[in-house]
């Protein structure tokens, strides 16, 4: 793959968003969250070509070998409602899509609330972590790792994690689609025209799913995602519940 160039995504996001690369790294998340508490000043975004430590959700791991895929965060100031700010991981989603689809020939779908899969599979993930510094501001650290190429998954992940198997993909390219898309909606929090696309691509509607937490799971059918892009379920005893988080479970042999 093409390597990573800073000075050309910056080029290309100018006047947006200042962009740092690191050839490897623990956290891209973690580095954002370190400039955020030494007084970073505007939108940052860090790309490494490895993590050592990557992060996921529910302080699981994200693996990040060298040369394989795109592992970058972006810091980003908001000044928003707690409504508007709910939407940022579903407006990341989308924008990683879109991104991915300028550039990328696979189809791709959006499990709620966060990863992108590429048939069954996981090939994307996405970590949103906040950070409020006063006045009104809150920091959010935007965390996305997409497994472009096959490095040779732990066998803990290979029928988990897939590849998009695009060994000859442009990062460069890749990360200023998806940037451009996501800026824009960070800059538009409440324009909800993003749901067209997360509900169109979504590969949980119409299934029926676990969710909760162990041992009290709960069962029940997606049946929407509303205008915040929190999911609808209808429980098997009848009631309805909104998710605006989470973690879910498509079981895909009940009927």
């Amino acid at each position: 793959m093409k390597p990573v160039i800073g000075t050309k995504i910056a080029e290309d996001l100018k006047g947006q968003v200042s962009v740092l690369t690191y050839a490897s790294i623990d956290s891209t998340n973690d580095e954002a969250r370190r400039y955020i508490q030494a007084g970073l000043i505007g939108p940052t975004l860090f790309i490494a070509e490895e993590q050592t430590g990557g992060k996921g959700r529910l302080g699981r791991s994200f693996y990040s070998p060298e040369n394989a895929g795109i592992y970058m965060s972006l810091a980003y100031p908001l000044r928003a409602s707690y409504t508007d700010a709910l939407r940022v991981t579903a407006k990341t989603a989308v924008s990683c899509l879109r991104g991915l689809q300028a550039n990328v020939n696979a189809a791709l779908s959006i499990k709620w609330v966060n990863d992108l899969y590429f048939g069954d599979r996981k090939a994307a993930g996405i970590l949103v972590e906040s950070v409020p510094k006063g006045a009104g501001i809150l920091w959010v650290i935007i965390g996305i790792g997409i497994n472009l190429t096959d490095a040779g998954f732990p066998e803990e992940l290979q029928d988990i994690a897939v590849s998009l198997h695009a060994e000859n993909a442009d990062r460069n390219a890749i990360i200023t689609s998806i940037m451009k898309e996501l800026l824009w909606e960070l800059r538009h929090l409440s324009d909800t025209t993003y749901l067209e696309t997360y509900r169109a691509f979504s590969n949980v509607l119409g299934e029926n799913i676990r969710f909760g937490t162990a041992p009290d799971f709960k069962h029940g059918k997606a049946v929407a995602i509303d205008d915040n892009g929190a999911l609808v379920v209808e429980t098997e005893d009848g009631r309805t519940e909104v998710l605006s988080s989470g973690e879910i479970t498509v079981r895909r042999d009940r009927t």
